[in-house]
C-alpha cells in the first residue's frame, strides 16, 4: 500500500514540478521581454527567474516589480498558476496521508465506492444480529442468565 501510494505522489509531483518549471521559464522570459528595456529591476534573465519563482508560490517579496501592462499580465497569469500548482500540490499530499476525504482505499490500493462500504455494513449488521440470536439460544441451553444475586 506504502508502495503504491508513494509512486502515485511521486508520480503526480512529477507532474506538477513540470507545469512549475514551465510556468516559471516562460513567464520569466515573457516578462525580461517586456520589462528589460524600460525596468532597471529586471535587469538580467536570472532577475526575472528570480520574480518568477516568488510569483509562483505566492510568496511576493515585492524587490521586483512589473510596471508595463504586458510585465503585469505575465505575473497575473503567474500568480493563477501558483495558486492552482499549491492547491494540486496540497491535495496531492493530502491524499497521500489520508487527510480528510471521503473517499477509502482498500489494501490494495483500490478505491472503495460509497455503495461497496454501505453493502460491507450491511452485512456486518446481518452477522452481529446473527451473533446475537445465537448468544441468546445458548444462553438459554445453559439453563438462563447467571442470577446477580449469586
Amino acid at each position: 500500500m506504502a508502495g503504491t501510494g508513494a509512486r502515485r505522489l511521486a508520480e503526480r509531483l512529477g507532474r506538477v514540478i513540470i507545469i512549475a518549471a514551465a510556468v516559471v521559464i516562460i513567464g520569466a522570459a515573457a516578462a525580461y521581454r517586456a520589462e528589460h528595456p524600460t525596468n532597471p529591476e529586471f535587469a538580467t534573465f536570472g532577475d526575472s527567474v528570480w520574480w518568477a519563482i516568488v510569483t509562483l508560490t505566492t510568496v511576493g517579496y515585492g524587490d521586483i516589480v512589473p510596471e508595463t501592462p504586458a510585465g503585469r499580465f505575465t505575473g497575473v497569469l503567474i500568480m493563477v498558476a501558483g495558486v492552482g500548482i499549491l492547491g494540486v500540490l496540497a491535495g496531492s499530499l493530502a491524499s497521500f496521508f489520508r487527510v480528510g476525504g471521503s473517499e477509502s482505499e482498500t489494501p490494495d490500493g483500490n478505491e472503495t465506492s460509497t455503495t461497496d462500504l454501505t453493502t460491507e455494513v450491511t452485512q456486518l449488521h446481518t452477522q452481529v444480529a446473527a451473533l446475537t440470536q445465537e448468544i441468546s439460544r445458548l444462553t438459554a441451553q445453559l439453563g438462563g442468565p447467571p442470577d446477580p444475586a449469586d
